[in-house]
């Protein structure tokens, strides 16, 4: 994945857990997209379409937002780096709304104690 990768957007991306197995779904960036530019890794956030019992560190994202295939759950504790060149595709089918991005954002702040 060397085009330019932009705040918002969904990618696949094939991650391994702490357990050793490994699954892919959607992640959406959430870095800054001068950082997105300048460097080959990005900031992003998990979604898992697991939907019950949802704490303020995770965000609920509707079917059809970002290109997302069902109603899904951005998992904001869960945020990490990815390698860009490790994308599976993208963008999946397009950007998060600003007030969904938002949500998120804030979702973040709250997993780092800075609410």
């Amino acid at each position: 994945m060397t085009e330019s990768v932009r705040q918002g957007e969904v990618y696949l991306f094939k991650a391994v857990s702490s357990r050793g197995d490994s699954k892919k779904r959607p992640w959406v960036i959430v870095s800054e997209n001068v950082r997105n530019h300048y460097s080959s890794m990005v900031l992003a956030v998990p979604f898992t379409s697991n939907n019950t019992n949802i704490p303020p560190t995770r965000v609920r994202i509707p079917k059809g937002e970002g290109g997302l295939d069902v109603d899904s759950v951005a998992m904001c504790d869960r945020i990490t780096t990815l390698e860009k060149t490790l994308f599976d595709r993208g963008p999946y089918g397009g950007t998060i709304g600003a007030d969904y991005l938002s949500q998120i954002q804030d979702a973040v702040l709250v997993a780092l104690g800075r609410y």
